[in-house]
């Protein structure tokens, strides 16, 4: 996802990844649930979630989410997604939308990316 991708967006995909695969949670049947990794591995986490003191807000990757992250510090806001494929959905769209010179495609038969056209490294940029 990160191929040929700014640095600001990549720090946007940071963040996408964090309110994701770390703390995203979903409303199921009028019931929020976690599934973040962060919140599931943190008792504090998933008491902090629960106690309705929480802000919840729903997952938008095109509005940036300027979240200031700290391992320590406990989550005051938590983004939500109606479900897993809604999440998936959502962070492919984004992906696809964001600007970048060149396409990746994942060649999963062969566990290899492949690019859409020939790509010259500039040996300046590596200094």
């Amino acid at each position: 996802m990160s191929l040929g991708n700014s640095d600001l967006n990549i720090e946007k995909l940071f963040s996408i990844y964090l309110n994701t695969i770390d703390f995203g949670v979903l409303k199921e049947n009028g019931k929020i649930k976690a599934y973040g990794a962060g919140i599931q591995s943190s008792a504090q986490e998933m008491q902090n979630m629960a106690s309705g003191n929480a802000r919840f807000s729903r997952l938008n990757p095109f509005s940036y989410i300027n979240m200031e992250y700290s391992p320590e510090s406990i989550q005051n806001e938590y983004f939500l997604t109606d479900s897993l494929k809604d999440a998936c959905d959502m962070l492919i769209r984004y992906v696809d939308y964001l600007p970048k010179p060149f396409k990746t495609f994942y060649d999963f038969s062969h566990e290899m990316v492949h690019v859409d056209r020939t790509v010259i490294i500039n040996e300046n940029s590596r200094k």
